[in-house]
């Protein structure tokens, strides 16, 4: 009897594409459901021509699609991708890789997985993970054209999982261009459809993340809730690298208004979590914003032993970033150190000069800096710039704090 060496990848993806029900296609050729089971998952390689023709048929396309020539055509089972998907993709390694920030790493390992062959739901998730990769280097447009192209492999098959994570990409990358409505819609776009995804942690990601939005836009009591929520999600996930960004994120937003005793609760907290994951740069990040909590209440002296310790630990990861220079400045302008804070702040812009909502953060501390030494032009003229990047960005709401 004449068998074919089945070419599994085309057979799942056409499944995708076509969205027929495995149980269907099935009865319609006239096999158990078992045996298409084991075809799918790479358990029976082969299949009898009589198999093969009604499969085809099924399918609607030619026999010679569904087979493979050779055994050197033959990739691993589904069974082993999905192995290798849960190293990549899954837990394993992105966790073991992120709390040190090796991102050109995880980077490099999923680009020598990619092959054309691989089924299309893998591809999807790695070329979301490259999108991830690509902004945690602030490389936007690069993580854009990820995002892109597996927001389209998505749609393609219907991967809900994947349309979301390529969705909350894309968020991240308008926020960071200062494209913040554009930004707010799309994660509000995730977070309408969760029930339709099976990952909890993408959810609470777009909640943490659209917090942060709204934190930006003006909306505190909004950020206060969605932040709580996606902590209440991540707690129940038990992931302790996604809680400590999360509190951060409750933290740096009890500071801005001016809660400090709930800003350093959060902060503290975080810095359990970050310590739990080994998550390094959070370790040393969560340091420089306690020193901007104590700094903000007078308590220089543990303000600068937190700055300088944090500081030191981004100089060592070769990592600058406009936050710290904000930070930074702040607690000498508090001091009374004007000349350091303006040198500082000059840093800070040099950092941010591809990220719009940093550029006005750091020209809002200006303005600050202007009026307590008296230069009230330059003090307007920062204060405009900032309105007018937040303007750009539909910050309307924090606009009308400002003014």
């Amino acid at each position: 009897m004449e068998t074919h060496l089945l070419n599994l990848t085309y057979l799942e993806n056409r499944l995708g594409e076509l969205g027929l029900k495995n149980w269907w296609v099935a009865e319609h050729i006239g096999v158990d459901r078992k045996t298409l089971s084991r075809w799918l998952t790479g358990k029976v390689k082969t299949i009898k021509n009589e198999n093969l023709l009604a499969l085809a048929e099924c399918l609607k396309c030619s026999p010679e699609e569904l087979v493979l020539k050779d055994d050197s055509s033959v990739i691993a089972s589904k069974e082993e991708q999905a192995i290798a998907a849960e190293l990549i993709v899954q837990e394993n390694l992105l966790s073991t890789l992120t709390p040190s920030g090796q991102w050109p790493l995880l980077e490099s390992i999923v680009k020598s997985t990619m092959q054309p062959n691989l089924p299309l739901p893998v591809m999807g998730k790695l070329y979301n993970l490259l999108s991830v990769c690509s902004w945690r280097q602030d490389e936007i447009e690069k993580a854009k054209g990820f995002a892109a192209k597996a927001l389209s492999i998505g749609n393609q098959i219907g991967h809900r999982g994947v349309i979301a994570q390529a969705k909350s990409n894309l968020a991240l990358v308008y926020f960071y261009k200062g494209q913040l409505k554009e930004s707010i819609l799309l994660f509000e776009t995730v977070i309408s459809e969760r029930k339709f995804i099976d990952d909890e942690r993408t959810v609470a990601a777009a909640l943490s993340n659209l917090a942060q939005n709204y934190q930006i836009y003006g909306d505190f009591v909004l950020s206060r809730k969605m932040q709580i929520e996606a902590i209440e999600l991540y707690s129940a996930l038990a992931l302790p690298l996604n809680l400590s960004i999360a509190y951060c994120g409750l933290g740096l937003l009890m500071t801005e208004l001016e809660d400090y005793s709930s800003a350093e609760l959060a902060l503290q907290k975080s810095l359990e979590f970050a310590t739990t994951a080994n998550y390094v740069r959070g370790l040393h990040a969560l340091k420089i914003y306690l020193a901007d909590v104590f700094g903000r209440m007078g308590d220089f002296d543990k303000a600068e032993s937190f700055l300088n310790e944090g500081l030191m630990g981004f100089q060592n990861l070769k990592l600058k970033e406009a936050l710290n220079f904000e930070i930074a400045a702040r607690i000498a302008r508090l001091k009374g150190d004007w000349d350091k804070a303006e040198a500082l702040l000059e840093q800070g812009l040099g950092c941010a000069k591809e990220f719009p909502i940093e550029i006005a953060s750091l020209e809002i501390e200006f303005s600050k800096l202007w009026e307590i030494r008296k230069n009230t032009v330059k003090a307007l003229e920062a204060k405009n710039r900032a309105i007018a990047i937040y303007l750009q960005a539909g910050a309307e709401l924090r606009v009308q704090r400002l003014t």
